[in-house]
């Protein structure tokens, strides 16, 4: 602290000063800031040479010089610190492939629908393997590390008290699986199918679930399957886990009498004891947090064998777990762009494009819109290839045949899965209805060309060659119908004359008539597993819907015939009380109550829209008796980007209430 003697004689000083050196400023200078004096007084200066303000306190008035920082120093901040690590990514990039511009300019392997930023990757890729796990990492500095890592195989290494940890905090609550029963190293000590069941229910997985869900490449699978037979102390976590998943889904396809025989149990029995064995399994093996390509393969078929008996939503909501899993292990990238053989490549694209086409019933199943996109994703599809065609050491992958193989239906199913996604794509961008009717036509007509092409090496007289060729027209027709009704409902909304046309009332029929059609032939019984998994909910709502709102027209006659015969097929199944059986009850019920009443005394119009419609609905109780009941509920919140928005529209549409008690 300055004295006041001292304060007096500095301005003293300061005044002397003054008097002398003023004469080396320029009067007629001005300054863009204060002078030193007044800066640090804190008081207004006029900026001349000298100030007002230091001339009159006889002051030594001095500038700063002009390139002289003023005011605080900027700290470094959080994007600060953000550029500098993008700017260094670009640097490791530039070197570790080569120069940024050159990768910028290589063309993508990556499907239509990729993402730009697949399309575009340049961070290198690494997928390590380890005796339980494996896990993908794409992300830049983390390759880095890894890659100059010598011992790589130890970062996903762990002990078994920290597995056993793990997965009791994770996946017993999921599954829904009672700890006391599971025991530490994933096995069923009570039961065990004996050597010939064994190998009855391998041999009824080849014959009835593999040509229908494309998974394992049975030639490897057989070799693990009859290890396990042998010597069933040694085999591996993730092995059991698909060794149950096979044995769960074989007895999915049997009749009681066929279990009885081969096993000894009860069908529904059956099941029960194997979904138990796999889920004690699946929690042993801890596949959240160390999965393996082969945990992921017994899961998916687990998951679609499930659908026999089960139309929940727990089996999609797993399926969507399923493909984050996938993600982890890098199955969304082409396993060619990770220096896997083209063997691994090739099963790992065939599981991959499985579980994205099972994520697409979710709109038919409850009313949900699964994916309006398709997770990014660079993998190509598989080919149309035999097993027998593919082996581990081969170097290269065989020519797609241009025959009928046991890949033609997946193929299809796979190749329809890609152009719902363009047309979904197509339908929420901003062009006119006119241009997007137009241009779904044309992708619509090469969906058929594409997959006429397998239809078309099928022979009708063999009854799996049947089945690709009959389900094949099945799901063109649906995705045409589907596409063309979801455009409607977009462009033209609440308007019931553009959808209850003829022709759309033809084409459902003709979906209703296929399905019937395959359930009622004897030589593929053993596949009507599948046909019982995927019921035709909404080309069956539609028809009913359409009855309602026009019960006179050249169609109905057929209309009705297929509608009863899928009841049939339904009731006969004995699925249970839900939501979407409920619904369709009741729209049947309105519907027949429409028919007699334009039948009996021709009063209501058979233009008359059912838009306005607000009389009692109908009500199915536990025991199958209908009632009315006024009200309006939808089954399902409306989403106007569904595969087909119908279940929410058609039951708002005849007021059909729904009890909240009645679930999916």
């Amino acid at each position: 602290m300055v004295s006041p003697p001292d304060r007096l004689k500095r301005r003293t000083a300061e005044s002397k000063i003054s008097h002398s050196a003023p004469a080396s400023f320029p009067l007629s200078q001005r300054y863009d800031r204060s002078c030193i004096v007044c800066h640090r007084r804190k008081v207004r200066c006029d900026r001349q040479s000298p100030c007002s303000t230091c001339t009159r306190n006889r002051s030594l008035c001095t500038y700063p010089p002009s390139n002289t920082a003023v005011g605080r120093v900027r700290k470094t901040t959080i994007s600060d610190v953000a550029s500098r690590l993008s700017s260094l990514e670009r640097s490791i990039t530039a070197a570790t492939t080569g120069g940024a511009v050159q990768a910028e300019k290589t063309p993508s392997s990556g499907l239509v629908g990729s993402s730009p930023q697949a399309k575009g990757r340049v961070s290198p890729t690494i997928l390590l393997h380890s005796q339980n796990s494996s896990q993908y990492f794409d992300e830049l500095l983390t390759t880095r590390v890894i890659e100059e890592d010598r011992d790589k195989p130890s970062l996903l290494r762990r002990s078994a008290d920290e597995n056993q940890v793990e997965a009791r905090d994770t996946l017993s609550s999921l599954m829904g699986t009672s700890l006391k029963t599971i025991a530490a190293d994933g096995t069923d000590k009570h039961w065990q199918p004996l050597t010939r069941g064994a190998l009855e229910l391998w041999r009824i997985f080849t014959q009835n679930v593999d040509p229908s869900m494309k998974i394992l490449h049975i030639p490897t699978a057989e070799v693990l399957f009859f290890e396990a037979i042998r010597e069933p102390e040694t085999v591996s976590k993730d092995a059991s886990v698909t060794l149950r998943a096979v044995y769960f889904a074989a007895a999915a396809t049997m009749e009681d009498h066929d279990t009885q025989h081969v096993l000894g149990l009860d069908r529904l029995e059956a099941l029960r004891l194997f979904e138990s064995q796999f889920q004690q399994s699946l929690y042993a093996a801890d596949i959240l947090e160390h999965p393996t390509f082969l945990l992921l393969q017994g899961l998916a078929i687990y998951l679609t064998a499930c659908r026999t008996h089960n139309h929940g939503r727990g089996s999609w909501i797993l399926n969507g777990l399923a493909l984050r899993v996938a993600q982890s292990i890098g199955l969304h990238r082409d396993a060619s762009s990770l220096g896997l053989t083209p063997f691994e490549a090739e099963v790992r694209r065939r599981l991959w494009w499985h579980m994205l086409a099972r994520d697409n019933r979710a709109a038919e199943d409850h009313g949900l819109g699964s994916s309006s996109v398709l997770p990014s994703s660079d993998t190509r599809l598989p080919l149309n290839i035999h097993d027998e065609d593919l082996y581990p050491g081969m170097e290269n992958l065989p020519p797609p045949s241009s025959g009928w193989t046991k890949m033609s239906l997946h193929i299809i199913n796979m190749e329809i899965t890609q152009a719902l996604q363009r047309v979904t794509g197509l339908l929420t961008s901003a062009t006119d209805s006119q241009s997007k009717e137009l241009v779904r036509q044309e992708m619509m007509g090469r969906l058929r060309d594409q997959v006429n092409t397998y239809a078309s090496a099928s022979s009708p007289s063999i009854p799996l060659h049947e089945l690709t060729m009959q389900l094949a027209l099945l799901m063109v027709h649906k995705a045409d119908f589907m596409t063309r009704q979801q455009l409607i409902n977009m462009e033209h909304p609440r308007q019931g004359e553009m959808v209850t046309t003829e022709e759309s009332l033809v084409t459902a029929c003709q979906c209703l008539e296929i399905y019937s059609r395959l359930w009622e032939d004897t030589l593929l019984c053993q596949y009507r597993w599948w046909l019982r998994s995927y019921p035709q909910y909404h080309m069956l709502l539609y028809v009913l819907w359409h009855l309602y709102v026009k019960p006179e027209g050249p169609s109905t006659d057929r209309a009705w015939e297929c509608v009863e015969k899928q009841f049939k097929i339904i009731l006969e199944e004995n699925p249970g009380h839900n939501t979407k059986l409920v619904a369709l009850q009741r729209l049947k019920w309105r519907a027949e109550g429409k028919r007699k009443s334009s039948l009996n005394s021709y009063s209501t119009p058979t233009s008359q829209c059912a838009w306005t419609e607000s009389n009692g609905s109908a009500i199915v109780t536990d025991t199958g008796i209908i009632g009315d009941q006024v009200g309006v509920q939808s089954v399902y919140q409306d989403d106007p980007f569904l595969a087909m928005s119908t279940w929410t529209s058609f039951l708002e549409d005849v007021n059909i209430h729904l009890p909240d008690s009645l679930g999916t």
